[in-house]
């Protein structure tokens, strides 16, 4: 079966939460100025397809060498990652 994308970005958060100890907050606050971004997420709220893809080309550009991006979720390069920055 198929996932949502909310469900595959909340993925690719938690795999980089647990590979990098970062906390979920950091990454709110730091690609989208709201340290409750992600939370809401979690909670069942929504999010804009612009939002969803601020976040994960911040966690493509920053994602650790030893951990294993889900297969199922696309990833942005990390040239376009760094530029969009």
């Amino acid at each position: 079966m198929e996932r949502d994308f909310k469900t595959q970005l909340l993925d690719v958060v938690s795999r980089y939460v647990d590979a990098t100890g970062t906390d979920m907050k950091a990454i709110s606050v730091h690609t989208m100025k709201d340290a409750r971004f992600l939370e809401r997420l979690i909670k069942g709220k929504g999010c804009t397809l612009l939002s969803a893809t601020k976040v994960l080309r911040y966690l493509s550009a920053n994602w650790p060498d030893d951990a294993e991006w889900p297969a199922d979720v696309f990833r942005p390069s990390t040239e376009y990652a760094e530029a969009a920055e």
